[in-house]
């Protein structure tokens, strides 16, 4: 049998940034922005942590 195949949504990198950039100017909670954007918050706060800057040791 094989596995079936994840069938999930594609977002631009222009639509990630604008909702990551929508989160961090208003003062909503994330699932809020997501809801807003139509976007699965998940998927929201997972760009949230890859836009943050890696923190030097």
């Amino acid at each position: 049998m094989t596995k079936p195949s994840r069938t999930g949504r594609r977002f631009t990198a222009q639509r990630k940034a604008e909702a990551v950039e929508l989160y961090q100017q208003e003062v909503l909670v994330c699932t809020a922005v997501a809801q807003r954007r139509g976007l699965p918050s998940c998927s929201l706060t997972r760009w949230m942590q890859q836009a943050r800057p890696i923190k030097a040791p």
